[in-house]
């Protein structure tokens, strides 16, 4: 049965609670945690999703498993009310919007950044203080190493990218060429 759920005012109702508790650096923290421990483990998510399993054996796993976990009721009462609304299914897109909205709210950026070979840490540091600097926020990074770019790096930003890279200088050298129509000696 398709029921209509609006995945930002979840979140953006998640995090203004937390505000109001004063409970949003560790309820951030907490879900990201939980976000990265799920990625590829949907169990909790199929357990709590079940349509054939009755709410009140769910409210009691939730705080069986959370009760020790977190010091906020906010955080308790916000998996149960996706229970009741039968919207489980849509945890993990109603918490990558939470972590968005904190970070957003932090001023907190991530930046991906894809390499030709592995950065060691002094050079992620140094690509962390640059955008710090450039962006005015804190950074988070991630790196993946593509092999395509031949050498340098491609930073990704929010919609932006920054690129310096072997690749990208032949695809322009070929575009100049293309676009002049022959060579000049």
């Amino acid at each position: 049965m398709y029921q209509k759920a609006n995945v930002d005012s979840y979140a953006t109702a998640l995090c203004e609670l937390l505000i109001e508790d004063n409970y949003l650096n560790e309820g951030y923290n907490f879900f990201l945690n939980l976000s990265k421990q799920m990625e590829n483990d949907n169990t909790f998510i199929d357990f709590l999703a079940n349509q054939s399993l009755p709410k009140f054996q769910k409210f009691d796993q939730i705080d069986s498993i959370f009760n020790d976990l977190v010091k906020s009721q906010t955080i308790i009462n916000f998996f149960k009310v996706i229970v009741e609304k039968n919207v489980f299914r849509l945890f993990k897109r109603i918490i990558n919007n939470f972590i968005k909205i904190a970070e957003n709210k932090h001023k907190i950026k991530r930046a991906k950044i894809f390499s030709a070979f592995e950065l060691n840490n002094i050079q992620i540091e140094k690509f962390k203080q640059y955008l710090a600097k450039k962006y005015n926020s804190d950074i988070v990074i991630e790196t993946d190493i593509d092999k395509s770019l031949i050498s340098g790096f491609k930073i990704k930003v929010d919609n932006e990218i920054i690129e310096q890279n072997y690749a990208l200088d032949l695809k322009k050298m070929g575009q100049i060429i293309v676009q002049k129509g022959e060579i000049d000696e």
